[in-house]
Order: C-alpha cells, then structure tokens, then sequence
C-alpha cells in the first residue's frame, strides 16, 4: 500500500487555495444571483401589491366602492402573507378603504371584520376603531359605539399625518344618537 504524504507547503497548498477560492467565487455568484432573483420576486409583489392598491384607491375615489372591494381585496391578501410589501401608511389606507367600502356596499359584517382585522395588526390606529363605532352605530347599539369612540380618540394622535381625526357629531351613522344626551355628554368627554 502506497501512503501519500500531504504537505502544507510548497504547489499542493497553492493549489488547494486556489480551489478554494476559485469555489468560493463560483458560491458567490451563486448565491448573488440567487439574491438577484429573489429580490427581483420581491419588488414584483411589491409592485403588484401597490398597483391593487392604486386601482383600488382610483374606484374608491370615484366612489364605486363595488369594484373597490376586488383589488383591495387582492392586495390585502398578499399583505398578509408578507407584512412588509406595503409602507405602514399605505396598509392603513388599504385596510381602512377596504373596511369602509364594505360598509358603503351594505357589507357591515365584512366592514367590521375588516376593521378587526386592522386592530388586531396595529391597535393603536384610531380610525379602525372609530369605524367599528360606526358599526355598532348602525346596529343602534350606543354603549358599544361610545366604548369604540372613546378608544378611537384615545389613540387620535396616531392618525395618518395629515389626516385629522373626524367628529362623530358630522357622521349620518352617529345621527341617531345626537338627540340623546348621554351621548353628546360623551362626545364632549372625547376632545
């Protein structure tokens, strides 16, 4: 039997080095094109995503709060499968148009749920649960409606800058209840 003898030194380091590095570069190629295309996968969700949106936002602008439910829809779905395709301010608009064209549809139970779902991901956005008040207003059920106000306006100073929070007093939902004065007492606990 023939024993080789490996040495440390001399053309076979040299050429162990060399192979090393010669993998390690093929690796690297490897992997950055790998990064490449995954990244290139993750910007077009992205882009997806924030084009739903876009579409979304168009229809609910021209008020045709039906078709703004398909695309909001869509790319809600695809936010809850990776939180970050969307910037903290787009998602709160996506999920708070999402929940109001429900409601404008007569959808109430898919507005609340909706508006649920955005708490249960940020509950310190005010609006979701100044439009679960607007629910509970509908189903004429005022303590629930003044428990969801009174969170809402606890949290008013996390509202979308440039958005100001809206005075229930304004509202047609909260109509019912501007004659009663418990109410109104409450309404002007809130400010």
């Amino acid at each position: 039997m023939i024993r080789y003898k490996l040495s440390l030194d001399g053309p076979c380091l040299a050429f162990r080095v060399f192979i090393l590095l010669t993998i390690g570069a093929f690796i690297q190629g490897c992997m950055n094109d790998l990064g490449h295309h995954r990244n290139k996968a993750i910007n077009q969700q992205v882009s997806d995503t924030e084009q739903y949106l876009l579409d979304g936002d168009a229809l609910f602008n021209k008020g045709q709060y039906d078709k703004a439910i398909a695309p909001y829809s869509k790319a809600l779905e695809m936010v809850k499968t990776n939180r970050y395709l969307l910037s903290e301010t787009n998602w709160r608009i996506l999920v708070d148009n999402l929940g109001v064209s429900y409601a404008n549809t007569g959808r109430l139970q898919n507005a609340k749920e909706t508006f649920e779902y955005g708490i249960s991901r940020n509950p310190t956005y005010p609006l979701f649960y100044y439009y679960i008040a607007c629910f509970h207003a509908e189903m004429n059920d005022m303590d629930n409606t003044l428990a969801y106000l009174k969170q809402a306006f606890a949290y008013k100073r996390n509202v979308i800058a440039g958005e100001k929070m809206p005075d229930p007093r304004g509202n047609p939902c909260f109509r019912r209840f501007l004659s009663n004065e418990q109410f109104l007492g409450s309404l002007n606990e809130l400010k």
